[in-house]
């Protein structure tokens, strides 16, 4: 019974060390653990019920005994089993019962006389108990030299159940830190493998929404170190896929998955970036302009522009224009200063709607800074450009005569004075300067007498594109004189009342 008891108990030891070690190497999962703790239960219940209860249960007759100890030692043979059949007649009176006494007393000499230990077999008991040690000594030197690590694997052989787990070689730590991402970009996985270098034996699996199916691929080993060991990194492009699908969101989840180690599944939302579906221009002329002519040569009112990088002109300086942006999600304008050099103003008439307004001076051009509930930016080029052109001051030339002249002061010399301006003149009149030599002075520059006239003189109630005067100057008029000159000025307005 001690020899089998020995020997499950060193194979059930010795089995649980080598399952420790298999489930070392080759990271067993649970169930396996636990198929395997109940092989090593039943044959430790077969083992005790065929071998060691028997032996528990066996109760030798004294004929038996009597006649293993005359195997044992032939010296006594024949003298020993007889005295069992005489037990029962050493209670009897007379010369029966005195001999049957003298009988067992001389058999008991006889068993007094023989070595007990020689009546237990002891043949392979030193082995077994050798081997038990032997194994208990594994046990325990493994305990002394790992403890943490005999730990586990006990517990993890004992008690699958439980969850415990090696320390991983290959530990894997996700990276990529996003939840959100947009619906035409690859969401690049990056992750740490470590302490050991595993390789190539990472991979990436993932699946787009809830019924597609699963996708593996191996992660690519990156140069350098991070603080969780060996970076990797895998692009995984959701627009081959999704192309087709009009749905706003969608949903990839992921894991990244080691020889020891996996993450749990990660779920990233997949949301189409906000994109400009319509873009409208709205051109309020200045005051002043309102009318003229030359206005027709701008854009004024409304207008649609196309949604790419959009081209809005010629728009008069000083003008109000409104460009109102339609989004295909709700967004969040950014700062008007984040929209252009020049000063606007951004509002939002609805979820999807911006509307910037500015008055530029010069060319502009202005770029939608927004973004939707998720951080993600507008796509596309999506820009206005303004060219914005000045109102220049009205020309204003003289048409006659072309040149100086010399004339009579009696003379009737035709004048001829004509204003233009792109958007409109409001005003033209046409002045002129009496210049003569101070007197004693031959030879001197002419000097002003007087303050200059006003010949002709034209306000004009609707601006027009071009105005002009014609008139016929006397020099004698003026109190001009033989060798006096006259100097003429045509002066023209706009509709800012900015002079040319």
């Amino acid at each position: 019974m001690v020899r089998a008891t020995a020997w499950i108990a060193c194979a059930f030891v010795a089995g649980a060390v080598i399952v420790g070690l298999i489930d070392l190497g080759l990271r067993l999962p649970g169930g396996v653990r636990g198929v395997l703790l109940l092989g090593g239960i039943a044959g430790v219940v077969v083992g005790v019920r065929s071998l060691v209860l028997p032996a528990w249960r066996t109760r030798p007759s004294r004929a038996a005994l009597a006649h293993r100890i005359e195997r044992i030692d032939p010296r006594h043979a024949g003298q020993i089993a007889p005295a069992v059949d005489l037990l029962a007649l050493t209670d009897d009176p007379g010369e029966p019962g005195a001999l049957a006494r003298a009988g067992v007393d001389r058999a008991g000499r006889r068993i007094a006389d023989v070595d007990a230990r020689r009546i237990v077999r002891w043949t392979g008991v030193g082995r077994s108990l050798g081997a038990l040690a032997a194994a208990v000594l594994v046990v325990a030197s493994l305990g002394v030299l790992t403890p943490d690590m005999t730990r586990i694997g006990a517990t993890r052989v004992l008690a699958p159940w439980s969850d415990t787990s090696w320390p991983k070689r290959y530990s894997v730590a996700d990276l990529t830190g996003v939840t959100v991402h947009p619906m035409d970009e690859a969401l690049p996985v990056r992750v740490g493998v470590g302490p050991a270098d595993a390789g190539g034996r990472v991979r990436v699996e993932y699946r787009f929404g809830d019924d597609r199916a699963v996708t593996r691929t191996p992660m690519a080993p990156q140069p350098g170190r991070v603080d969780a060991g060996r970076p990797y990194e895998r692009l995984i492009d959701p627009t081959g896929v999704l192309d087709g699908d009009d749905a706003r969101e969608s949903v990839l989840r992921y894991r990244v998955v080691t020889p020891d180690d996996r993450t749990a599944w990660t779920r990233v939302r997949l949301v189409r970036p906000p994109e400009v579906t319509a873009l409208t221009a709205r051109i309020t002329p200045p005051e002043h302009a309102l009318g003229a002519p030359g206005l027709a040569g701008f854009r004024t009112g409304e207008r649609t522009l196309q949604t790419g990088d959009a081209a809005l002109g010629p728009v008069l300086a000083g003008s109000t224009v409104e460009l109102v942006w339609t989004f295909s999600s709700p967004v969040e304008p950014a700062e008007a200063g984040d929209w252009s050099d020049e000063p606007l103003d951004v509002a939002r008439p609805d979820p999807a709607t911006v509307a910037v307004t500015l008055r530029p001076e010069g060319p502009v051009r202005v770029l939608p800074r927004a973004t939707d509930a998720f951080g993600l930016g507008v796509r596309g080029s999506v820009s206005a450009g303004i060219d914005v052109r000045a109102d220049g001051l009205p020309g204003v030339v003289i048409a006659e005569p072309g040149s100086d002249e010399i004339v009579t002061p009696e003379a009737a010399l035709p004048l001829v004075a004509e204003a233009g301006d792109d958007v409109g003149v409001t005003a033209l009149r046409l002045e002129a300067t009496l210049m003569r030599a101070p007197t004693g002075s031959a030879g001197a520059a002419p000097e002003p007498v007087g303050e200059p006239r006003v010949l002709d003189a034209a306000t004009i109630g609707a601006p027009l594109a071009r105005a002009r005067l014609e008139l016929r100057l006397v020099p004698a008029d003026l109190d001009a004189r033989p060798g006096d000159e006259i100097a003429l000025w045509a002066v023209g307005a706009d509709t800012r009342g900015e002079a040319g």
